[in-house]
């Protein structure tokens, strides 16, 4: 198993967690937080030293995706708009896709041209 798959694992189960946190407090505070933690964990992935820091960025960036993903999205677009929630869900779900549509493409030609590798002269 990969240590990007250990991050995946971990925000599967701690989404059980923040939805209910996401039910009982709202979006606010638990999205704002896990972004914070997401900065933090993505720190910690860039500068890890070794493959046990760089594990341990991967668990706290897993803890942030469980409250700033698709997931925690839906949850609080369910809560908030209970019957009425298949509008807010199908922009949310078409949002998503179209920014992939949009994004993979240009990301792809960068790739082409360049990648991150390649050292700038300034």
């Amino acid at each position: 198993m990969s240590l990007f798959s250990l991050g995946l694992i971990v925000s599967a189960v701690a989404g059980i967690f923040v939805g209910r946190l996401l039910g009982e407090r709202g979006p606010r505070l638990v999205m704002t937080v896990g972004s914070i933690v997401a900065v933090l964990g993505f720190g910690l992935v860039a500068l890890a030293p070794d493959p046990l820091v760089f594990g341990a960025g991967w668990v706290i960036v897993g803890f942030a995706q469980s409250s700033v993903l698709y997931q925690a999205a839906f949850t609080v677009i369910t809560r908030r708009y209970g019957e009425r929630r298949q509008g807010p869900l199908t922009i949310l779900t078409l949002a998503g896709g179209l920014a992939s549509t949009i994004f993979a493409p240009i990301v792809a030609g960068l790739l082409a041209a360049t990648d991150w590798r390649t050292p700038r002269s300034i």
